[in-house]
């Protein structure tokens, strides 16, 4: 918000019913990148929210709809069965798949694109990966 009195009463008042920022006259250019940031980040979270992108009026309704990708947390003993697995099929010469990595580790719930995704961050030449 910006105000044509510039008080901290103003300011404040501002603040209480709503307003997100307030912006004192004149702006600086600094303030307008801010602004611009603040708008492309709310831009994407939206974006990144909505199971429809053409429907961006029903965001903040249909959270629950949203699926979200869970995270795997690569405990010690968990990379450690990746990397019985994937010593067990190969001396790095040989083309690993994720999904023979996948049968060789025998973790339920764990899906083929969480063990790709580990195989390239824990071995990204070690070893030739087929996708």
């Amino acid at each position: 918000m910006s105000s044509v009195e510039d008080t901290t009463s103003s300011a404040t008042w501002a603040i209480e019913n709503g307003a997100l920022l307030y912006i004192e006259r004149p702006t600086s250019l600094d303030m307008l990148r801010y602004l611009w940031q603040l708008v492309a980040t709310e831009t994407m979270r939206v974006l990144r929210d909505v199971e429809d992108p053409n429907d961006v009026d029903n965001s903040r309704i249909n959270k629950e709809k949203v699926k979200r990708k869970m995270c795997t947390e690569w405990t010690k003993e968990l990379h450690e069965k990746f990397v019985d697995a994937v010593e067990q099929l190969g001396d790095g010469s040989k083309i690993l798949s994720p999904n023979e990595i996948l049968e060789k580790m025998n973790v339920p719930g764990l899906t083929r694109m969480q063990v790709a995704s580990h195989l390239q961050v824990s071995f990204p030449t070690t070893y030739n990966i087929l996708q």
